[in-house]
């Protein structure tokens, strides 16, 4: 995730005042503290995480960033947690295996969110076609 990303998520989470986020796709927590950074003083972010070493680097990651105490992880496969995730979010930030997304969009809206934010990496495909595409004129 780059710079720009991290910042424009920043603003989604502020300009709908989420105060519960659900981050799947956790890995380093690199984007996690990004939502972190504009948390509302008593919110609250459930990242899911299904590798243990991801899970530590994230932690040590939150620790680090002083922001720890604002971030529950949930450990497993994302389709197991969101069975047993029984709190109402506000903003949820899917950011795990692409191939997935669709199996868990119902899952996901039956959570009562506000607000779905998806990270799809279209580059590669525009890499691609760009060699397709004739000049104008």
């Amino acid at each position: 995730m780059t710079r720009d990303t991290g910042e424009f998520l920043s603003i989604l989470v502020q300009a709908t005042r989420a105060s519960k986020i659900l981050k799947i796709g956790t890995s380093n927590g690199y984007s996690t503290l990004w939502l972190a950074s504009v948390l509302l003083s008593c919110g609250r972010i459930y990242t899911v995480e299904v590798n243990p070493q991801k899970i530590s680097e994230a932690r040590l990651n939150f620790e680090q960033a002083g922001v720890s105490a604002k971030i529950t992880q949930l450990a497993g496969d994302v389709s197991e947690v969101l069975e047993h995730l029984t709190e109402r979010v506000d903003f949820i930030f899917l950011d795990a295996d692409r191939k997935a997304y669709l199996s868990l969009a119902e899952p996901l809206f039956n959570t009562l969110v506000s607000l779905v934010v998806y990270l799809f990496v279209i580059m590669p495909f525009l890499i691609a076609m760009s060699w397709q595409i004739s000049p104008f004129g």
